[in-house]
C-alpha cells in the first residue's frame, strides 16, 4: 500500500484480523499518508514498520490496540504480543565525560559528580576521569571534593568537559581524634601533646629513653644501665599513685601494654605518638587514665 492514509491501513488491518484500533484523532493525524509493504507478516511487525521513526506507539489489551503519541522520539521500537500491556520506549540519554583537576592540573581521584536535583551521580577514577549519563543536554553538574570549593557546571550540550576546582580553606581546620570522635584542635579542653616519629630518632638504648626532654610535663628517668634492664621510668605531671602504679597508661594500637612493650618499638614503625596529660582522660579511659595516657599508633 503506497501513498495511503494511516486510517486506511488501520481499517484494512481490522478487516483481516480480530484487532480493533482506538485512536485519539486530536493528537494523532490519521489522514497522514504512509507507505507500507507486508506479505504474510505478523500484525505487530507491520505496526513496528508503520510507526518506525515516528513518535507514535501502541499498547495492546487483548484484542484492542491503543495508539498513543509521545513527546520523545523513540530510538528503538519493540513489539509485544497480546496479553502484554505496553510497548517499550528506550529513552535517549547523553553521556558526559571529563576530568576533574585542581588549579595545578593534578587529578582529583574520588571527586563526586552529581546531577543537580537528582540522585544520579558518579565518582572520578584514579586519574580524575569520570563518565555520567544524563537525560537533559543542559543539565547542571555539581562537583565536590574535600578541601575544595563546590562547583556547579552547566553542560549546555557538551559531551566532554574538564572541570577545575579551587582550594578552599573552609573545613580544613586541624582536628584531633578523641576516644569519642573528632574535635577541632582549638575545641579540645584536655591537655595533650603530640610528637612526630622523626623526633624520636636519636641515639638511645630504646624508645623509652628517647622520651626525656621531648614532651612538656613528662618526667623520664633511667635507674639502671644494665642491658635488658635499662628501660626508663616516667610519669606525667607529678607523682601520683593508683594501686602503687605511678606510670601512665600505655595504649599501643588501642591495646594496653607495658613499658617493656613500648621499649621494643622502633620509631620507623610509629605513625603517631601522643600524650594525654590531665584528669579529663578518665572520662574516656577510666581510672587508669588518672596518671596520664600514652597513645601510640
Amino acid at each position: 500500500m503506497n501513498d495511503v492514509q494511516l486510517s486506511e491501513v488501520l481499517n484494512k488491518i481490522e478487516t483481516i484480523s480480530e484487532f480493533k484500533f482506538f485512536v485519539d484523532t486530536q493528537k494523532i493525524d490519521v489522514t497522514k499518508e504512509v507507505d507500507i509493504k507486508a506479505d504474510k507478516e505478523k500484525i505487530f511487525d507491520i505496526l513496528d514498520k508503520l510507526f518506525s521513526g515516528t513518535n507514535i506507539t501502541y499498547e495492546v489489551y487483548k484484542k484492542q490496540i491503543l495508539l498513543k503519541k509521545v513527546d520523545l522520539k523513540p530510538n528503538k521500537l519493540t513489539s509485544f504480543g497480546p496479553g502484554q500491556s505496553y510497548i517499550e520506549i528506550i529513552k535517549l540519554q547523553q553521556t558526559i565525560t571529563g576530568t576533574i583537576t585542581d588549579e595545578n592540573g593534578t587529578p582529583l581521584p574520588g571527586a563526586n559528580i552529581l546531577e543537580k536535583g537528582t540522585t544520579n551521580g558518579t565518582q572520578a577514577d584514579f586519574d580524575g576521569k569520570f563518565s555520567i549519563s544524563v537525560d537533559d543536554e543542559n543539565v547542571i553538574l555539581v562537583v565536590t571534593y574535600i578541601g575544595f570549593a563546590t562547583k556547579e557546571v552547566v553542560v549546555t550540550g557538551q559531551s566532554s568537559i574538564n572541570i577545575v576546582l579551587e582550594e578552599s580553606a573552609a573545613g580544613l581546620d586541624e582536628v584531633v581524634v578523641m576516644g569519642f570522635g573528632t574535635q577541632k584542635k582549638e575545641a579540645v579542653v584536655g591537655a595533650m601533646t603530640s610528637i612526630t616519629p622523626s623526633e624520636l630518632k636519636i641515639p638511645s638504648s630504646n624508645l623509652t629513653t628517647a622520651l626525656a626532654g621531648r614532651i612538656s610535663g613528662m618526667v623520664s628517668y633511667q635507674t639502671s644501665g644494665e642491658p635488658g634492664a635499662d628501660n626508663a621510668q616516667f610519669f606525667v605531671r607529678g607523682v601520683a599513685s593508683f594501686n602503687g602504679q605511678n606510670g601512665p597508661l600505655i595504649l599501643i594500637d588501642g591495646v594496653e601494654l607495658t613499658v617493656d612493650d613500648l621499649a621494643r618499638l622502633q620509631p620507623d614503625d610509629i605513625q603517631s605518638f601522643s600524650v594525654l596529660k590531665d584528669p579529663t582522660t578518665t572520662a574516656i579511659y577510666g581510672a587508669r587514665g588518672a596518671n596520664g595516657i600514652i597513645l601510640v599508633t
